[in-house]
């Protein structure tokens, strides 16, 4: 891959994902209950934003600004 440069003495596959870094997806198929299940995940237990970050995503970009501004309302019922 060009523009990688390698650490000698390691594998020479190039995977950007880490081991420590865990992808998870969840597919929500009821509009209604997408915040409240993803407050739900997204709690002290399982979720510590100073060591992580997540990336919603949405179908469209009236839905993202709707999330945007509705999703710390919710949050703060789960947290």
């Amino acid at each position: 891959m060009p523009g990688v440069v390698t650490v000698e003495g390691t594998e020479k596959s190039y995977n950007p994902v880490r081991d420590h870094i865990k992808m998870d997806f969840k597919h929500n198929v009821v509009e209604d209950d997408r915040l409240n299940e993803i407050a739900q995940y997204i709690n002290p237990e399982k979720f510590n934003p100073e060591l992580s970050r997540a990336i919603i995503f949405v179908k469209s970009r009236k839905k993202v600004e709707e999330c945007t501004l509705l999703f710390p309302d919710t949050l703060r019922r789960y947290l």
